[in-house]
């Protein structure tokens, strides 16, 4: 049903989620866009973690994912490569460590490594 519709179930995920404890709540890229869903999250009193990434480790492993086709939108003109993810990650990036009490680079971390240091921040 499109976009727009597919924000409004995303928000509502996002404040059924929100109202729960001793969770981890993880985002999709788009979802902290909506100030409501930041509020949300924010009120509720959740610790965020912006878990940043170099765009060039982004395509490479949206690129292993053999779902991603079927499963990712192009973002952009650009058609889902380098290019849209410089420019979706520069917009978005300043919204992320806004919303952020910590930030991780997980750029070189293995999803186990990224675990130990997110249970640290938390």
């Amino acid at each position: 049903d499109g976009e727009e519709k597919f924000r409004e179930l995303e928000m509502a995920a996002v404040k059924e989620a929100a109202a729960m404890s001793e969770i981890v709540i993880a985002l999709g890229g788009g979802a902290p866009l909506r100030e409501e869903n930041r509020r949300t999250i924010k009120d509720a009193g959740h610790r965020v973690i912006y878990l940043k990434c170099e765009p060039e480790e982004l395509l490479k492993r949206i690129r292993g994912d053999p779902d991603t086709p079927q499963s990712r939108p192009n973002l952009t003109e650009f058609g889902g490569g380098i290019e849209e993810i410089s420019k979706v990650l520069a917009e978005r990036e300043p919204i992320y460590r806004q919303m952020a009490d910590a930030e991780l680079e997980v750029t070189y971390l293995t999803p186990d490594e990224a675990m130990v240091y997110i249970v640290r921040l938390l």
